[in-house]
């Protein structure tokens, strides 16, 4: 996962979106839009703003590994952390909040259903 990856990945797992986090870092929504559309890389200069902007410190932007340790530390002020032991599972996760609130409920509401009626048999 390189920087620009990193980055909208853990604006979406803190539900930030991107104009949000245009506004905290004081860009226009058109050049963060270019970044992910291009998936180009933010200038040097803007790392520091946008560590800030999504409250981790830099040393989680710029870790390019799948390192489960690192995502743990950068995830560790966040109330909502879990840790993740699976590549799989943190995708699974990492969609899961990316979907609206209302679909978010329609999903637990099935898996609550599912797992009410496997109890019963």
């Amino acid at each position: 996962m390189n920087v620009t990856q990193r980055i909208f990945a853990i604006a979406t797992e803190k539900r930030i979106t991107l104009t949000e986090l245009a506004e905290r870092i004081g860009i226009s929504y058109g050049t963060i839009a270019s970044w992910k559309r291009r998936g180009t890389q933010p200038p040097a200069d803007k790392i520091n703003a946008i560590a800030q902007a999504l409250d981790v410190p830099v040393s989680c932007l710029l870790d390019n590994s799948d390192n489960i340790e690192m995502q743990q530390t950068c995830n560790a002020d966040d109330s909502n952390a879990i840790i993740v032991t699976d590549k799989n599972e943190r995708l699974l996760i990492q969609n899961y909040r990316a979907l609206h609130y209302a679909r978010q409920i329609q999903v637990l509401s099935s898996l609550i259903t599912e797992v009410e009626n496997k109890n019963i048999k």
